[in-house]
């Protein structure tokens, strides 16, 4: 893992280290593995929908299975072999869990990005444990919510983009070490190129036989 895929987890985790909404995480998902977050959905959870959202940062042909599971142990939406993928989904009241799979993968392993965000952000009320949330707002409230809607908009984009810009990284690094290679073994080659030429021409300077001339007999 290199220095900024640290630092995106680093900030992802402290975003997560609370029981709010986004939740989001990046994790390393061994080859022949299979991986599973479990969430659990309290009763006014059925009001509202949420997002998942699933990214494959590198890893193989960037690619992963993607389930999820309801209480009752039934699969209520699969996905194979995605690069990347967002699903809206109700969920009813329980422990639903959501699986990533490389079972199809035997030497590589997969780093992933997934959240968990609600469609409707909470509000201030909400996020601040009020039990009352107010339904008339004055002028000012109205737009300190829609304030912290922007907010929380932009937090999610930036999120993504840091996704998107660790798999460019990634990419970029990887394609830099498959040129570096080429271009030492292109170099070598060239190298052990001019050596035997080299080696050839002087073989033809230096021919070392003795060539021997018929002796014809002299006039007296």
């Amino acid at each position: 893992m290199n220095f900024s895929l640290l630092i995106l987890l680093s900030l992802l985790g402290a975003a997560t280290a609370f029981d709010k909404y986004p939740k989001e995480f990046v994790f390393e998902l061994p080859d022949n593995e299979e991986f599973c977050f479990y969430e659990e959905f309290a009763q006014d959870a059925a009001k509202e929908a949420f997002n998942t959202v699933f990214r494959v940062i590198r890893g193989g042909n960037n690619d992963v299975d993607f389930a999820i599971t309801a209480p009752d142990n039934q699969k209520v939406y699969e996905k194979q072999k995605q690069h990347f993928d967002e699903h809206e989904h109700t969920f009813r009241p329980g422990t639903y869990s959501f699986c990533f799979g490389n079972k199809f993968s035997t030497i590589t392993h997969k780093q992933i990005y997934f959240a968990l965000n609600r469609k409707r952000p909470e509000s201030l009320a909400e996020e601040a444990g009020a039990t009352n949330v107010p339904t008339a707002m004055s002028l000012l409230q109205t737009k300190m919510e829609a304030i912290h809607e922007y907010l929380v908009t932009v937090e999610t984009v930036q999120s993504i983009y840091k996704v998107r810009e660790a798999e460019g990284r990634e990419i970029s690094e990887d394609l830099n070490e498959r040129v570096m290679v080429f271009s030492a073994i292109l170099a070598m080659a060239v190298v052990v190129c001019g050596f035997g030429q080299v080696v050839v021409l002087r073989t033809f300077f230096s021919d070392k036989k003795s060539v021997s001339y018929p002796r014809y007999p002299t006039k007296a």
